[in-house]
């Protein structure tokens, strides 16, 4: 057996002992694991997800006829095709669900023709691993959709100087930690627009005293729509689409917003970059395309 064969199943083998060593272990499943063919050691999502399964007591997938209705199985490996559609066929006749791990799936790929039809008929839903470990730590529910849905985002490229600086933030957690981006966050659904989520998220990152004091330094009406970014990998937390926006600050305003610039809970520093040397060194995400499309939309000049 090769050394990362021998630590996946050295891996297994504490998620058994563990169960056997808990008094709650003689209670049906609730979710399990379930690895296809080789375990992709290659794959950074499905070493994380084996280890959070481990510290947190998921353990392998082995007889359906054990499993309680609503059973959620994490499915990971190399499944063929028929196979991932025999499976999930099995599973959701016993009131269980499919989550296929996205990038703890090597073949993944190949399987979009059968889970485009499995999805279609409720049978399984897709995640990221990073997603799986932060429902799995009990910090949100999972959910198997009639139709599949898709977060939101907004964020804002925030310039001042006639666009020569921009507003930016260090991220002070995962993903992407410790990288300079465009400050921004998730919609409040069923309570706000995403333009209404632009200006609370800035409110709430960069000028976050004013916000506690019940100050308004940005408003809804202040931004410009720039562009949307949907592709299904951007964000390794879930299929996220963000919503770009642009607040070209009037030069008789810049001193003000300035002076409010405070950063928040969800940013580690806060600060005006050259626009030029942002585009350049990169921003976390793809909010370096948001950037130069602003910058494109308004016409700003940077040489």
């Amino acid at each position: 057996m090769s050394v990362p064969g021998f630590i996946t199943a050295a891996i297994l083998i504490m998620i058994v002992l563990s169960l056997l060593s808990d008094p709650r272990s003689d209670r049906k499943l609730t979710i399990a694991l379930k690895i296809f063919g080789e375990s992709p050691q290659q794959l950074s999502g499905y070493n994380d997800l084996i280890v959070a399964c481990a510290s947190l007591g998921v353990r392998p997938a082995v007889d359906i006829t054990e499993w309680e209705s609503g059973i959620r199985v994490l499915i990971t490996g190399s499944p063929t095709p028929e196979q991932l559609k025999e499976f999930c066929g099995r599973l959701k006749a016993a009131g269980g669900y499919a989550l296929v791990v996205k990038d703890a799936v090597p073949n993944f790929e190949e399987l979009v023709p059968v889970l485009d039809e499995l999805n279609e008929h409720q049978l399984v839903q897709i995640v990221t691993s990073e997603q799986t470990i932060f429902l799995l730590k009990g910090k949100g529910s999972q959910y198997l959709y009639a139709y599949p849905k898709a977060d939101c985002t907004a964020t804002v490229a925030i310039l001042f100087q006639g666009g020569k600086k921009v507003l930016v933030i260090e991220r002070k957690f995962a993903p992407f930690k410790g990288w300079m981006t465009l400050p921004g966050g998730f919609l409040n659904i069923l309570m706000e627009a995403l333009p209404v989520c632009a200006a609370r998220e800035l409110m709430e990152e960069v000028f976050s005293k004013a916000h506690l004091e019940g100050r308004t330094v940005v408003q809804a009406c202040d931004l410009k729509l720039v562009d949307v970014r949907s592709d299904p990998d951007r964000d390794p937390r879930g299929h996220i689409v963000d919503h770009g926006y642009v607040w070209l600050v009037p030069a008789e305003r810049e001193a003000a917003v300035m002076a409010d610039i405070c950063k928040g809970d969800d940013a580690a520093n806060v600060w005006l970059e050259d626009t030029a040397t942002a585009l350049k060194k990169g921003l976390a995400f793809d909010h370096v395309e948001l950037l130069q499309a602003a910058v494109d939309l308004l016409g700003i000049q940077l040489s």
